[in-house]
């Protein structure tokens, strides 16, 4: 009996080397490395909280229709960030769907980017310089940016990781900032293609993306008040 997650996510395989949601951040570092700010926070923290929630659904820790989301199998993941938003959802009596979710965890969104970085650091994925972050000579983790990019700009079939990651980069507007336009034009319909592969992670990402599509009419009704 397949459950509601979607194919892909049965067929997920193997945990990824990096977290959906250190993945999100290594995505948004220059290549040289530096600060993580090309993403205004209002954005990102509904991209760490819903990142979260696809996360543990790639690891078969939660189920999910288009009302609610539960856990499956509360045992730990390794990853002190997503167990602390696994234990929450467990300890939840209420069937909480996606935005919900999103909404709830948003507070805590920017201490569990924090842990992510720390985690990157800790491996030895980044190191810290000052108030910059750079990639250490042995690190892998440039290689985010090019195997996206590389399926952005290609017809090759994601990984539901990927898929995953392409959907909560949109739904933060990340290509946006990370793309020049005129690059951005040529993908977006490619974009549009791989965030419909999934229907749970897109329940999520679109939770996601209409909270920050909130946030940002709300910023230009403030600055249109300002100019007035």
């Amino acid at each position: 009996k397949v459950n509601g997650l979607s194919s892909w996510l049965i067929l997920a395989g193997a945990v990824a080397k990096f977290s959906l949601i250190e993945e999100l951040l290594l995505l948004t570092t220059e290549d040289r490395g530096g600060e993580f700010d090309r993403v205004p926070e209002a954005f990102l923290v509904c991209g760490i909280a819903g990142g979260a929630l696809i996360d543990l659904s790639l690891r078969n820790k939660l189920d999910s229709d288009l009302s609610g989301v539960w856990t499956i199998d509360s045992s730990p993941t390794g990853d002190a960030v997503l167990d602390g938003v696994l234990a929450e959802i467990a300890a939840e009596s209420a069937r909480l769907d996606p935005r919900a979710w999103i909404v709830r965890l948003s507070g805590k969104a920017m201490a569990m980017r924090d842990a992510a970085i720390r985690a990157l650091c800790d491996r030895g994925v980044l190191r810290k310089e000052g108030t910059r972050y750079l990639w250490t000579a042995t690190s892998a983790a440039h290689q985010t940016k090019k195997r996206i990019f590389d399926l952005l700009f290609s017809d090759d079939i994601p990984s539901p990781e990927d898929v995953a990651l392409i959907a909560m980069a949109d739904a933060c507007f990340v290509f946006e900032r990370i793309l020049a336009p005129r690059e951005l034009a040529k993908v977006k319909y490619r974009i549009q293609q791989l965030c419909r592969l999934d229907l749970i992670g897109a329940q999520i990402a679109l939770a996601a993306q209409q909270l920050n599509l909130e946030f940002r009419a709300a910023e230009h009704k403030t600055v249109l008040a300002g100019l007035a």
